[in-house]
């Protein structure tokens, strides 16, 4: 019965900690894309037949070869893109390229300075992922013209983990200076009378 009320009034802090804070919106936005960070999806449509994995940086597997287009989604990044894969057995890789692509989640409402809410456009998402954030990731995909690929990143997981506590590890959090708005356009010099 104790450890109820203890969970009880840890939410109830929690939320009234949180209620109306533009903090705890970007706070959410930059946990959401961590988390979706962790996972690759891919579904596409192409020529060719593979079967590949990929097991960290150092180790890449595949056998037969494909070039094919479709939905993507690595990590906080969603849309379309294209995937070509090739290899025989240790010497395999692929070489992905994603273009048209939205992030999953950007934050809905931020404040300036003075307290005034900051009109959209936001930037659209955080810094793409880099090299050492994808060591430890771990993939695996085929293709007969249909092609299915999905994929892990062990580094994103630990990264959404220190986020939870404001860590952030890969440095691809928004952050205030993400939505400040652009300073106004300079004025010409006034003409000489």
């Amino acid at each position: 019965m104790g450890a109820i009320r203890c969970r009880m009034r840890w939410t109830l802090i929690v939320l009234l900690a949180a209620a109306g804070c533009a903090r705890t919106s970007r706070y959410m936005a930059n946990r959401v894309n961590d988390l979706a960070d962790i996972v690759t999806v891919e579904l596409t449509l192409g020529l060719g037949a593979d079967v590949h994995a990929k097991l960290t940086s150092l180790v890449g597997l595949a056998l037969g070869a494909s070039e094919q287009q479709g939905f993507m989604m690595h990590g906080r990044w969603v849309g379309t893109g294209s995937r070509s894969t090739g290899g025989v057995l240790l010497f395999g890789s692929s070489d992905v390229v994603l273009a048209d692509v939205e992030p999953v989640w950007v934050p809905p409402t931020f404040y300036g300075a003075d307290g005034k809410p900051i009109p959209p456009p936001y930037p659209k998402a955080g810094k793409p992922r880099s090299h050492s954030m994808q060591m430890l990731d771990i993939a695996l995909g085929g293709s007969l013209i249909a092609g299915a690929h999905v994929g892990v990143s062990l580094m994103e997981a630990f990264d959404f983990v220190l986020g939870i506590l404001t860590m952030d590890l890969a440095g691809d959090d928004y952050t205030p200076a993400d939505f400040r708005p652009p300073p106004p356009p300079a004025q010409p010099p006034a003409p000489p009378t």
